[in-house]
């Protein structure tokens, strides 16, 4: 992330769907883009969330990264 403002912003996208705290950082840390990607990096994902929640998730990640890399 580039600045405070940015991080801000991809955690208030991805707080809707409620992470858990250790989940949300490594999330905007690696940025994960398919469904299997962020079950590999995130497994906990697995026990929380389907696979349509997680691409859900892999979406809003898609366009954070988009927005940082302007």
């Amino acid at each position: 992330m580039r600045d405070d403002g940015q991080l801000n912003d991809a955690r208030r996208t991805l707080s809707k769907y409620n992470l858990h705290q250790f989940e949300l950082p490594l999330l905007l840390n690696l940025l994960p883009t398919s469904i299997d990607e962020a079950k590999t990096l995130v497994p906990s994902l697995t026990l929380h969330y389907s696979d349509n929640e997680i691409r859900e998730i892999c979406e809003d990640i898609r366009e954070i990264k988009r927005y940082i890399e302007g």
